[in-house]
């Protein structure tokens, strides 16, 4: 569990709120005395997306390099940074999470591709092992949104062709339709039927899949938040007065010119990357020049001779003790940008379809941290009966894999040093 506080605006009030980085505490002020929390990273307003990336990311993805399933989850109320966290802006220093992760992850696996070879010779019966691993790496994302917990797929080729709807921006048919259904697979693993993965061969492509398909995130204009990016990754940006924020900007002019708008993020964001690692280790063993594979006798155990001489190795002896050992992991990276928890009074939402989007919001936020109660009181009883309450949401559901199990999971949770905010930076 990581906190990493946002740089105070220039209309906030200081809350007093105190990080301390060294110690991993945040001393929040309290009724008679301050309090004091203590998590396992503390990020400053001060630190960087490279800080985060480095305590938080980094372990994550080496971890799914290994073949096990890894979640990092943005949590905070509205306008506390989470979007920026995740997703960053520009292609310089402040890159986020997504794309820093994305560039580490290539790069480990363009370092792992490479073929290597590891020959070994016995000194006594002068034969030599040789055992050469070549592996091979297959890799694809995902990105859905969860709204009205509903799940839509923002990288479907309908979702690139839906206009905007009352809401949002349209994806999976322009938010009008049922949505995806979530289902287990043969092996018991939670499924979205019908989404859709888009091979990626380096970070640039997976980049490129993602920023058309973030501008396809619903959003919507609160009082709580005037400063949500809605910038593509890497896209370019412009003058806050080219937006509007009392209409929903259209997609293409969203994607087309990067537009930094006044929007809050109305739903849930997961981006998956599955990594797919086939490694094949080939052990061989030869003699010397000359010498036979088998040094007793030129037959067989059943007493005659072959018909065909062995094979022969590239230095002219003989050749045996041949095997090949091929292993396979399948391992997801997931990347959440939960929606914004905030108090209905505060955003000055007045309309029933903005009430019900922040009542589903709050809802599955709530389960989330049913779940993840659940899950530590489950390790530290023991108790494998112990139930987990997955299936109450569709965000604990599609996540339940990335939670549970041998899954290793991070929570970032930013919060908002104003004094105004004071009650959501104690509450998260």
């Amino acid at each position: 569990m990581s906190v990493r506080v946002r740089p105070a605006g220039c209309n906030e009030r200081a809350g007093g709120i105190e990080a301390d980085c060294d110690n991993a505490t945040v001393t929040v002020p309290g009724l008679k005395a301050p309090l004091a929390y203590v998590f396992d990273h503390v990020l400053p307003a001060s630190a960087s997306q490279r800080d985060l990336f480095d305590s938080v990311a980094a372990p994550i993805a080496r971890g799914t390099l290994d073949g096990f399933n890894g979640t990092i989850l943005t949590y905070g109320q509205t306008g506390s940074g989470k979007s920026f966290t995740c997703f960053g802006e520009g292609d310089g220093d402040a890159r986020g999470l997504v794309p820093r992760t994305l560039e580490f992850v290539f790069a480990q696996l363009a370092a792992k591709a490479a073929q290597r070879t590891r020959t070994q010779t016995d000194g006594a019966t002068m034969a030599t092992t040789t055992t050469t691993t070549a592996t091979t790496t297959a890799t694809s994302c995902s990105f859905v949104e969860i709204y009205n917990e509903k799940v839509f797929d923002l990288l479907a080729a309908e979702a690139a062709a839906s206009g905007a709807d009352g809401s949002g921006f349209g994806s999976g048919g322009g938010g009008g339709g049922p949505g995806l259904e979530l289902r287990l697979d043969k092996k018991g693993r939670v499924i979205v039927d019908g989404l859709d993965e888009v091979r990626v061969a380096s970070a640039a492509d997976a980049l490129r899949v993602l920023t058309a398909a973030t501008c396809r995130r619903r959003v919507r204009t609160t009082a709580m938040n005037d400063v949500s990016r809605c910038v593509g990754v890497g896209g370019s940006r412009v003058s806050d007065d080219a937006v509007h924020t009392d209409r929903l900007i259209s997609e293409s002019d969203r994607r087309g010119r990067g537009i930094r708008c006044r929007l809050v993020s109305r739903s849930h964001a997961v981006f998956t990357l599955r990594v797919t690692t086939t490694t094949c280790t080939t052990t061989g063993t030869t003699t010397a020049a000359g010498g036979a594979a088998n040094p007793s006798s030129g037959r067989s155990k059943f007493g005659f001779k072959p018909s065909a001489p062995p094979p022969s190795s590239a230095d002219g002896g003989a050749a045996g003790g041949g095997s090949v050992v091929r292993r396979e992991t399948d391992a997801l990276l997931r990347i959440v940008d939960l929606a914004g928890s905030e108090r209905q009074g505060r955003t000055k939402i007045t309309d029933a379809a903005a009430l019900a989007e922040a009542n589903n919001i709050n809802k599955s936020l709530t389960t989330l941290g049913m779940v993840v109660t659940t899950l530590a009181a489950k390790r530290d009883s023991q108790q494998a009966a112990v139930h987990v309450p997955y299936r109450s949401s569709k965000l604990t559901w599609l996540l339940r894999d990335s939670l549970g199990g041998n899954a290793r999971t991070a929570f970032v949770a930013t919060v908002s040093p104003a004094h105004a905010n004071l009650g959501e930076t104690i509450g998260a």
